[in-house]
């Protein structure tokens, strides 16, 4: 980061406030620009009255960001739970053999729908197997999105879903939810739970935790995400 930058004297390591500039100007000439200006700020802060400190995490006065004990008690419980997921997800590839270069398989309507009817529904996946054919390869993973918020049933997720990178047959790529077998890894993603995509070809996933980053499996590298502190 660098350093402060006066928009008045131009000098580095102050700002306008508190330039010694505009101090020596105000000495040297009391009833000047300057000193006019100082004395209508001063009068403006008087008026508000004391400014209250308000922590822009938890809203309660008295502390700020850096010293609030709730943000830090947050921190340290999605730390634990995401540790807890990550365990829980490569203990499910390992049983599942989902691992780069394992193909996921469309679910046939029939699967789905029974007798019941098919809809709304139907018309998106007949549209994602026009588009990309039955099959996708595995070939990596949203570690990001990767999080104990796809088992909190208090969360809503939205795109963070998106768990899995693939690649189509016709070699298009996108990212994927999690295929139907991990609903008790993820209970709270409702397109793992209701998707269209099963392991179709398992492979050995005995080494899955090479593929992620220690911060991931730390539980650490979707915490800011979480507590809404990045945009």
């Amino acid at each position: 980061m660098g350093r402060k930058h006066c928009s008045y004297c131009y000098g580095r390591g102050h700002t306008r406030p508190t330039c010694p500039e505009i101090r020596r100007e105000i000495q040297k000439n009391p009833n000047g620009y300057q000193a006019q200006v100082a004395e209508r700020k001063a009068k403006e802060k008087a008026r508000r009255g004391p400014t209250v400190r308000r922590c822009s995490y938890c809203k309660e006065t008295g502390h700020n960001k850096k010293t609030c004990t709730t943000l830090k008690f947050d921190r340290v419980e999605y730390r634990v739970k995401n540790k807890k997921f990550a365990k829980a997800f490569i203990e499910g590839c390992k049983e599942f053999g989902l691992y780069p270069g394992a193909l996921l398989e469309l679910i046939l309507p029939e699967e789905i729908y029974g007798d019941r009817g098919l809809d709304y529904r139907q018309s998106q996946l007949e549209r994602q197997r026009q588009a990309f054919g039955n099959l996708a390869m595995v070939i990596g993973f949203a570690e990001r999105n990767l999080n104990s918020n796809l088992a909190n049933s208090d969360k809503y997720l939205g795109r963070n879903q998106a768990c899995l990178r693939v690649r189509f047959p016709n070699g298009k790529k996108t990212h994927l939810s999690l295929p139907r077998e991990f609903q008790h890894v993820a209970p709270n993603s409702d397109e793992c739970k209701n998707g269209f995509w099963k392991m179709g070809c398992p492979v050995d996933a005995s080494k899955i935790e090479s593929v992620f980053s220690a911060e991931w499996k730390s539980g650490d590298l979707s915490v800011n995400r979480q507590l809404g502190l990045e945009g």
